[in-house]
């Protein structure tokens, strides 16, 4: 039963991962990162507690009530007089148990999105010291979801109910159709692609925000080899030009036409394909600088990395650096700087040679040292190619063919930049206000760069003492934590409700502080912590959604049940001296054998969990992906992601 289980469970947690990975942008804006690894771990890990040793309890039930009819119909159907009510008690604990683990999946939800949350964006937690307050909002959590568990302590119909539960969570996701499909084989493949892009009178809302209009009408059109840019306050619609271009969303009325044809008659793989992005927060992954400038085209070749590389002025900074192209960066490139970043984007885009460059407020983040750099880079990779451009500063677009001003969703101005300065109209507005607050932030940064000059070494002494203090705290809870969250499973008794309530409550009370602390330590580290591969958001995330909880397994109920066991057998062997002390003896002769037995079962399953959660936590990481799914669907990196987990999946089974 146990390696059916697994199996089963492998094939499913795949299931469930490549379902992920074909869903649209639109199930992604109301569903978190969080969510979607608690789905992959927990939701999972609960499906295989009820098709483990508990279906094989519930089997061999079912098969001594058939046997008992068979052999001996006449006292088994007295034996079975009360079968109606126990039934009726087991389906209503079923359902009420089905329910609280439900409540208990949405809780667990939302607890695993506070620390997604945080764990993802450590440098600004600890930067506003923000802590503590985090871990209050997922201790909350942590309480509601011990109410729930508290509720439920009943028998292997507990475990087959939550294993109910969670699948019907899980294949809900697995059978929900994508409108937007990335991996369909049909559609238009053009030999002849240029580029040409028209905009016929779009109207669009998002569908997580229907009745909130976002494009009014919009026509627009963007030649061969041209550079349009697209200006305008936020909300304006400028981003939404470009996630509609890359189909992450349709329409609600009008068409996008690419040289000539509509972009849903094309084939949405091979169009993205060809399609260059640079967006304002470039992302990257824990790899190489290499592997991810190869995730633009990963059959490229040494020359063509390094040509790509060059081009977008990122060649001579990595060649500066100790590894070169084999440099790993850090979870989201946490090692470089914005500006270098930014470059090794631009070059994963470049390396496909795209015929359409889109750049989405690529160096709006950037200082003015950097975004010269980028920018210099940016104008190099536009050449003969057709670009759209979304601009934070103006002043980076004076040079475009077109400039598209739009306000609320529809176009209020368009020509190019000397055009529209003589109209003086809401583009003019535009670059005065812009140019006055430019100057602002050139005084101020004057005047405060002296004050920053003194505080300097002083500031810089104190975060080293407070470093040196902490250092052996952090030390020192490591290998604790890492204790505190080995876990063990398969402790497979029933038990009464009443006898099993109070040890319920004392597993749940220690669950809650094992989440709490770990949680705490977690954020406790220093930043250098999360740039190792084995600490990354997906793998901390992984350990918090199922470690803290299976430590139950050893703890609460099957504490009290292991505990009651023990008692029960010293009762009997003493009673069994006091009515007959032979035949105690030679039942005790067997007694070794099923503690070494015991012991060598427990060993073994000891040894395959610590395998298992390794394996888990190399899957987990894959997770963080999903945060980021509109790169992931636009250089292809589903295929890799899914060959990956299959390989995790497959280790975790032998």
């Amino acid at each position: 039963m146990t390696i059916s289980a697994e199996r089963q469970t492998r094939t499913i947690r795949q299931n469930l991962f490549q379902s992920i990975l074909t869903k649209d942008i639109v199930y992604f804006d109301t569903h978190t990162t969080g969510e979607l690894n608690l789905w992959l771990t927990d939701n999972i890990n609960k499906i295989r507690d009820g098709i483990d040793d508990k279906l094989g309890s519930a089997v061999e039930l079912i098969s001594t009530c058939t046997s008992a009819l068979i052999i001996g119909w006449k006292l088994t159907l007295v034996v079975l007089s009360c079968s109606p009510i126990i039934i009726a008690s087991f389906i209503f604990a079923s359902k009420i148990t089905t329910k609280l683990t439900t409540n208990e999946i949405n809780a667990y939800g939302k607890s695993g999105a506070v620390a997604e949350e945080v764990i993802s964006s450590i440098r600004t937690v600890l930067s506003y010291n923000g802590q503590e307050r985090e871990i209050q909002r997922l201790v909350f959590m942590t309480v509601v979801i011990g109410i729930f568990r508290v509720q439920r302590a009943t028998s292997f119909v507990q475990a087959l109910s939550r294993a109910r539960a969670a699948a019907y969570i899980v294949w809900k996701i697995i059978d929900e159709p994508s409108k937007i499909n990335n991996h369909l084989e049909r559609g238009l493949k053009k030999d002849d692609f240029i580029g040409d892009i028209h905009f016929s009178n779009i109207h669009f809302s998002y569908p997580s925000r229907p009745d909130i209009p976002i494009l009014n009408g919009l026509s627009f059109n963007v030649k061969r080899g041209q550079t349009v840019a697209l200006v305008g306050l936020s909300g304006s619609g400028k981003s939404t030009c470009i996630q509609l271009l890359q189909r992450f969303y349709d329409p609600s009325s009008g068409s996008i036409l690419i040289d000539g044809k509509q972009i849903n008659e094309y084939n949405l793989k091979w169009l993205r394909q060809h399609i260059g992005v640079v967006s304002q927060e470039p992302v990257l992954f824990h790899t190489t600088i290499r592997q991810n400038i190869l995730l633009g085209h990963d059959s490229a070749t040494d020359e063509e990395i390094h040509q790509a590389a060059k081009m977008a002025n990122a060649h001579a900074f990595i060649m500066a650096l100790p590894d070169k192209y084999e440099t790993k960066i850090g979870e989201r490139g946490a090692t470089l700087s914005g500006g270098q970043k930014q470059r090794i984007a631009i070059a994963r885009a470049l390396i496909r040679d795209p015929k359409i460059l889109l750049l989405d407020e690529a160096t709006s983040a950037l200082d003015n040292e950097s975004e010269n750099i980028v920018q210099e880079a940016l104008d190099r990779a536009a050449q003969s190619r057709t670009t759209l451009v979304i601009a934070h500063r103006l002043s980076t677009i004076r040079y475009a063919d077109k400039i598209i001003v739009m306000q609320k969703g529809e176009i209020v101005e368009e020509g190019d930049h000397e055009t529209l300065m003589q109209i003086e109209g809401v583009y003019y507005g535009l670059v005065q206000q812009q140019s006055l607050r430019q100057a602002e932030e050139e005084e101020e940064f004057e005047q405060e760069k002296a004050a920053e000059m003194l505080l300097c070494n002083q500031a810089s002494s104190n975060y080293f003492d407070i470093r040196a203090n902490h250092g052996s705290t952090i030390v020192s809870i490591s290998p604790s934590i890492l204790s505190l969250l080995y876990r063990s499973r398969n402790c497979t008794v029933s038990e009464e409700d009443n006898e099993s309530y109070l040890f319920a409550c004392s597993g749940e009370i220690l669950t809650k502080r094992l989440r709490s602390k770990a949680f705490r330590a977690i954020l406790r580290q220093e930043p250098a912590y999360f740039d190792q591969a084995k600490h990354s958001t997906g793998a901390l995330c992984t350990r918090l959604a199922t470690e803290a909880s299976a430590v139950q397994g050893a703890s609460g109920v099957h504490f009290g049940i292991i505990f009651q066991s023990l008692i029960s057998m010293i009762s009997g062997i003493i009673l069994g001296f006091a009515f007959s002390w032979q035949l105690t003896l030679l039942v005790m002769v067997f007694l070794p054998f099923l503690l070494l037995g015991s012991i060598l079962r427990i060993r073994l399953i000891a040894r395959f969990e610590r395998k298992d959660t390794k394996i888990l936590e190399n899957a987990g990481k894959h997770c963080g992906y999903h945060a980021h799914l509109d790169l992931v669907s636009d250089i292809h990196l589903d295929r890799r992601l899914d060959l990956h987990l299959n390989v995790h999946l497959h280790l975790h089974l032998r």
